[in-house]
């Protein structure tokens, strides 16, 4: 079977790329890569303008593998300053499980399925994503990452709340001795 996954795979690529969503987007393909390619990484800098990291296995194994990241502050724009892009310690090895696969990436995911069915259930989503990706996802992150796209696309509830607060004030200052009764559902 070919996972959607198989694109996380070149989510990393080359000296010179560009991630227009600045570090943070960085760090989002980064995870993505490192579960695709089946490796884990640490960080040398991370900082709000620049990103270094290498392959866990450096200091056991000798790896090689590191990217060095730099944002363009003209642009706001992250850039691939340097790349060794060759696991030469064998640990890169995918499996159904990685310990970056978490609920951000879960959420990024799933925005789209969210929208088209708003009462996706967290078991539902460990069943997608085992299908879809082949990957074994934990209850909580399917569960706080559906959470998460339901926030990015329906907003968070306390603020609802808080524009309906607003509402009722704005209602009764604008329209003294007015009545208003709101209903739920």
């Amino acid at each position: 079977m070919i996972w959607k996954l198989i694109c996380w795979a070149h989510l990393i690529k080359n000296v010179g790329q560009c991630f227009k969503d600045g570090v943070k987007g960085f760090r989002v393909a980064l995870r993505k890569y490192s579960v695709e390619i089946g490796f884990n990484y640490d960080f040398v800098r991370n900082e709000s303008d620049r990103v270094t990291t290498v392959c866990r296995m450096k200091e056991q194994r000798g790896c090689e593998w590191q990217v060095h990241a730099r944002m363009e502050h003209a642009n706001g724009w992250l850039y691939i300053r340097q790349l060794n892009n060759v696991h030469t310690c064998g640990a890169a090895v995918r499996t159904t499980k990685h310990n970056r696969m978490g609920f951000d990436i879960v959420s990024s995911e799933m925005v789209e399925v969210v929208c088209d069915k708003p009462l996706l259930s967290a078991v539902e989503v460990r069943r997608d994503f085992k299908k879809k990706y082949g990957l074994d996802i934990s209850y909580t992150n399917a569960w706080i990452g559906i959470e998460k796209a339901r926030n990015c696309l329906y907003g968070d509830n306390s603020e609802s709340f808080d524009q309906l607060r607003w509402f009722i004030e704005e209602s009764l200052r604008t329209n003294p001795g007015q009545q208003t009764c709101f209903g739920y559902g």
